[in-house]
């Protein structure tokens, strides 16, 4: 508890997380009795998904829960949350609603241990049309689907920590009865390219509108092995079999040497023993992805 406390100083750091400050009163934790509440969400997309679990709880209060979210790419997966009444983009017309409350603020709120964690999964449901369409796509491939992702946002220091690079992924493109996707967005997707012309990646990210279309795909495949990235949070909350791969120093929601999280009950969390070494954490992946296979 004395963690969720501390986190409150995320507003008053000396780089703060900008506080969103609705015209409605903050919620004191009380029974709503069928008000609307509005969850703020802040920081990161993966942050939403992780602590937009916390819908249920605020339901279970007795509230009509909507979530503000930061992008358009993540409103139509937040509203697959199924306490989640609706959910909107910031800076849109906000919604009627009598109150609201930081989601990362919740854990606190609710008193949340490493025993009381709320871990009830799935608590996001893919859009069956959408995942109709990538079981199509994706046609009769044979084999374990694996999903992978190398890269984050490059906008802060500790997102470029995280990055590896597709290159240290060519290990599990060896393995036999092995069929890799890519699940990567953004500026460092076009190191694919080669992999794509060589027949050692399968990339239907053109098809990739938002969040929602992520998840579809995510549900059709095997396994999802990712850099911590909105991408683990997503297939975590999906209950998916997801492979975090950690950098040395790792992000405190993922505590340290453990190599389960007790946020995400089909998540597996791989960590380099030195600063820097990916490879030696690829072996390891490796290991344990051949011994997966019949």
């Amino acid at each position: 508890m004395d963690g969720w406390q501390g986190y409150e100083w995320r507003w008053k750091k000396s780089v703060p997380v900008p506080r969103r400050e609705l015209p409605l009163p903050l919620w004191d934790g009380e029974p709503l009795g069928g008000k609307k509440i509005i969850l703020v969400s802040e920081q990161g997309a993966g942050d939403a998904f992780q602590f937009v679990r916390y819908a249920a709880l605020v339901a279970g209060r007795g509230g009509t829960v909507l979530v503000e979210c930061q992008s358009a790419a993540l409103k139509p997966a937040l509203e697959r949350v199924p306490m989640v009444k609706e959910a909107f983009v910031a800076g849109e017309t906000l919604p009627q609603a009598d109150c609201y409350f930081p989601l990362m603020s919740l854990p606190l709120l609710f008193g949340t241990t490493l025993e009381n964690i709320p871990t009830d999964v799935p608590y996001l449901i893919p859009e069956p049309a959408r995942l109709e369409s990538f079981q199509r796509r994706m046609g009769g491939d044979g084999g374990l689907k694996v999903g992978i992702v190398w890269a984050g946002r490059q906008n802060l220091v500790r997102n470029r920590k995280r990055t590896c690079g597709l290159e240290v992924f060519a290990p599990l493109a060896e393995i036999p009865g092995v069929t890799l996707y890519s699940l990567q967005i953004g500026p460092d997707a076009d190191q694919a390219a080669p992999w794509i012309a060589q027949g050692k990646l399968v990339d239907l990210t053109s098809h990739i509108r938002d969040f929602a279309d992520t998840a579809a795909l995510i549900a059709n495949l095997d396994l999802v092995v990712t850099i911590d990235t909105s991408v683990a949070h997503l297939a975590g909350a999906l209950a998916r079999p997801v492979w975090t791969l950690l950098h040395y120093a790792p992000d405190w929601r993922w505590m340290l040497e453990r190599s389960d999280s007790p946020w995400y009950p089909t998540m597996r969390l791989f960590r380099q023993k030195q600063p820097g070494d990916w490879q030696g954490v690829l072996v390891e992946v490796k290991k344990a992805l051949q011994e997966k296979l019949p």
